[in-house]
């Protein structure tokens, strides 16, 4: 039962990655309407999430050199026999494209969604008139999708927990334990990580207000856009023609 419960969550989780990934991505590139600022945008988004990437993966790393949750802890695995490494061309052909259609729509060819996403997108926004009822039907898709995750998320304790109960049968109390302490020493970091890191973005993207704003929508999700830029507004911070302007183009 627990390992029937924990496949099911996984597998939700799974079936929603696709679609949510294709929508959000061909929409948001679909209702952009100035090129100039597309580009700029898409630029901005890959360095900071490189960026982002690369400090959360050294902080994690460090983080648990130094705990060490499971010292000694770990499976010895058979050897494997060697095979032969494909060349450079050849691996960057298979990461960013699909020989079809039916292993695009897989979440083990997320790189050459992405790919096609973009390019839909693209195409949507370069029909203009034409695209225009498309390109309703993806950002529609995206907030469907979008819900969807809330729904899955609502059982995600449930799932979780029978998953584990689930690995603590196959493979034992030992490595179950050993595992445990590296959940919860991997989560401890991941609430530190998200307080003080993504206050520190926000902190390094518009300072105190930026903060502020960042925590209003992360404790009231459900404000839009527009509410933020009206609130930093109406309390007087500072940059007020940046906020008006931004409030007037979300409204």
């Amino acid at each position: 039962m627990p390992s029937a419960l924990g496949d099911l969550f996984l597998n939700l989780l799974f079936m929603i990655i696709v679609p949510l990934v294709f929508f959000t991505v061909s929409s948001s590139i679909a209702v952009s309407a100035d090129s100039r600022r597309l580009t700029r945008t898409s630029s901005a988004m890959v360095i900071v999430f490189l960026a982002t990437s690369l400090v959360a993966a050294v902080g994690a790393l460090l983080f648990m050199l130094v705990v060490q949750p499971s010292p000694g802890a770990g499976v010895v695995l058979k050897g494997q026999p060697v095979q032969e490494v494909p060349s450079l061309l050849a691996q960057l052909v298979k990461a960013f494209t699909a020989s079809d259609f039916p292993e695009l729509i897989s979440r083990r060819s997320m790189l050459p969604l992405i790919v096609f996403s973009i390019g839909v997108g693209l195409a949507t926004r370069s029909s203009k008139e034409a695209g225009a009822s498309f390109g309703r039907f993806l950002a529609g898709g995206a907030q469907v999708f979008i819900r969807m995750v809330d729904y899955v998320m609502y059982a995600a304790p449930i799932g979780l927990l029978a998953w584990f109960a689930a690995t603590v049968v196959d493979t034992g109390e030992a490595l179950a334990a050993a595992y445990f302490n590296v959940f919860i020493v991997y989560y401890t970091f991941s609430a530190f990580y998200f307080v003080a890191g993504f206050s520190l973005y926000a902190f390094l993207a518009g300072g105190v207000v930026a903060v502020r704003r960042f925590w209003a929508h992360m404790l009231e999700p459900s404000l839009p856009p527009s509410h933020l830029f009206q609130h930093g507004h109406h309390a007087g911070e500072s940059g007020g023609g940046a906020e008006n302007g931004g409030a007037t183009r979300y409204q």
